[in-house]
């Protein structure tokens, strides 16, 4: 069982792995999602407006979401137009992406729950998301094997 933060940007739900959430901030009416940059506690964050990368109009970007895919990484701040509330799912509870999705989407996303109750999907971030996220080549190799087991945590 493992706790994930679900947020959205846009029409997109996405789900965070919430022990690698630092930090939820409401950002201020002048903050723009296309500055590169953002001060959090003394540090200079990287700001990554999750929307342009779903290649959405830029919405709300109400929150941002202070984050680091996986121990160790440089926390960036992700902006969001909602976060909405904690998950508690298992292993069980994912599907993997068809093999259908686009690879822009692929390199985001491992895998999907499917939220019945609420007629909705929601998307599980990648924790190997960071290189995506700012721009920076990845190997391809690595995309290619991290989503083979969408279903462990």
């Amino acid at each position: 069982m493992a706790i994930y933060l679900e947020v959205h940007a846009g029409p997109v739900g996405l789900l965070l792995d919430a022990l690698r959430v630092h930090e939820v901030v409401t950002l201020p009416e002048d903050f723009r999602a296309d500055q590169a940059f953002a001060e959090w506690r003394g540090q200079v964050l990287h700001v990554v407006p999750l929307a342009r990368h779903l290649q959405l109009p830029p919405g709300h970007e109400a929150h941002g979401v202070v984050y680091s895919p996986q121990e160790g990484d440089t926390p960036v701040m992700l902006c969001l137009d909602e976060v909405a509330r904690l998950r508690n799912l298992d292993g069980h509870a994912w599907n993997r992406l068809p093999p259908s999705v686009p690879a822009q989407t692929t390199a985001l996303f491992d895998a999907v729950f499917v939220d019945t109750a609420n007629h909705r999907q929601l998307y599980r971030l990648r924790t190997d998301v960071m290189g995506t996220l700012l721009g920076v080549p990845q190997d391809a190799d690595a995309g290619a094997d991290a989503g083979a087991d969408a279903g462990a945590d």
